[in-house]
């Protein structure tokens, strides 16, 4: 299970904390979410420090996302490692 908590940042920009796995429908949801604020224009940062889990499809999505449209922040060791060291943020 995935929390998606939503918070409008400054101007066009959105903050998103995520809290658990990011596995299986979880990474459709939250491509879906992110690809809906992004045509909107501006950009989304991901708060990563509750996520304990992401699959390799997740992994995926998140490490071909522009920097300087999606934003990573407190990515858990183990997943940005296995990121290939993406840095993003404060990531």
């Amino acid at each position: 299970m995935l929390q998606i908590t939503w918070k409008p940042g400054p101007g066009s920009d959105h903050e998103v904390t995520l809290e658990g796995r990011i596995v299986g429908q979880w990474v459709d949801v939250l491509m879906s979410e992110c690809d809906t604020l992004l045509s909107r224009g501006g950009s989304v940062t991901l708060d990563l420090a509750q996520v304990i889990y992401a699959d390799s499809r997740a992994l995926r999505w998140l490490a071909v996302q522009p920097a300087e449209r999606v934003r990573i922040q407190n990515c858990p060791a183990l997943i940005k490692e296995m990121l290939g060291g993406r840095s993003s943020g404060s990531m």
